[in-house]
C-alpha cells in the first residue's frame, strides 16, 4: 500500500476522495490553460471539481500580454503576484491601471469588469475566481 508521503506531487495529479495533490504547473499547457480547480473540470478531478471557486496558476514571460480586452466573467476575480512584475488595465474604471510589483501584491475586480494584462517581467500569478458555476 502506498503511503501519502510516498506520493510525489510534481509527477502527476492524484485525485482521491478526501485528498488531492499535484503540481499546478502541470495544467499550464493543458486545455484548461492553467485552471486546476473549478466546475469545468472532468469528474475525475475529485476535490478539484467544485462550483464554489476556480483557481489558476499562470507563468508568463516578460512581454506576454492579453491584447484583446477581456469582457470579464460573471465572477469576482483575485490575482496574486507570486513573482515578477505584472500589470492590469481596467479601461473606464478607477483606478484604470494596477501594477503588481512585490510578492503578495494583489488586485480584486468584480464581475464583468473588462480588463487586459501584461507581464512586465517574467511572472507567476495565481488567479482565484468565485463562484465557478456561472
Amino acid at each position: 500500500m502506498t503511503q501519502a508521503a510516498d506520493l510525489i506531487a510534481d509527477t502527476f495529479p492524484f485525485d482521491g476522495e478526501r485528498i488531492s495533490t499535484g503540481n499546478a504547473d502541470f495544467f499550464i499547457d493543458s486545455p484548461v490553460r492553467g485552471w486546476f480547480v473549478g466546475s469545468f473540470l472532468e469528474c475525475a478531478a475529485g476535490l478539484r471539481k467544485t462550483r464554489k471557486v476556480e483557481v489558476k496558476w499562470s507563468s508568463h514571460s516578460s512581454g506576454d500580454r492579453r491584447v484583446q480586452l477581456s469582457p470579464g466573467s460573471g465572477s469576482t476575480s483575485l490575482a496574486i503576484l507570486v513573482s515578477g512584475k505584472f500589470s492590469f488595465e481596467f479601461p473606464g474604471e478607477e483606478p484604470d491601471k494596477i501594477v503588481l510589483t512585490r510578492q503578495g501584491d494583489y488586485v480584486v475586480y468584480g464581475p464583468s469588469v473588462a480588463h487586459n494584462w501584461e507581464a512586465l517581467e517574467d511572472s507567476v500569478v495565481i488567479t482565484v475566481r468565485w463562484p465557478s458555476d456561472l
